[in-house]
């Protein structure tokens, strides 16, 4: 079997524009510091060990993100810079945040995988209502096995 970087590599995507290599490995190098897991700790004690959205209270599931990624204040945050969030709420925080280009890139994808869904599936004179196609799509995805 392929790995798996190959397997996307071979998708027919559009290009994306990649992120800055130096600030993902300064930013990584900061992560990895005593001086953020001290942070990171003291974020966790006053969100009582919780999501501060969802509630949700399994340690391997919590993640403290950062509401501003200024440089100035890397080491520095301040504590209303910091919000403890389980990886669910953590991932559609950052999706909230992202540019519009990006959202328009994954809601193109998003559409193209819906429309190939529908046609393989009813072929040209199928359904042709969005709202119905788009439900029985995200229902056969639920419905899936994924390796």
């Amino acid at each position: 079997m392929p790995a798996l970087s190959q397997f996307f590599a071979d998708l027919d995507l559009p290009s994306r524009k990649p992120c800055k290599p130096s600030h993902t490995e300064a930013y990584l190098r900061y992560l990895a510091s005593e001086e953020w897991q001290r942070q990171r700790e003291a974020a966790l004690e006053r969100a009582d060990r919780m999501c501060q959205r969802c509630y949700e209270d399994n340690p391997y599931l919590l993640q403290v993100h950062h509401l501003t990624y200024a440089h100035a204040r890397l080491g520095h945050e301040r504590p209303e810079d910091l919000q403890v969030l389980c990886t669910f709420c953590h991932d559609q925080e950052h999706r909230r945040q992202r540019t519009a280009g990006e959202a328009a890139y994954e809601d193109e994808l998003w559409i193209r995988r819906v429309e190939d869904w529908r046609f393989r599936r009813y072929g040209e004179a199928g359904i042709w209502n969005w709202a119905e196609v788009e439900d029985e799509f995200e229902d056969w995805l639920d419905g899936r096995e994924y390796w």
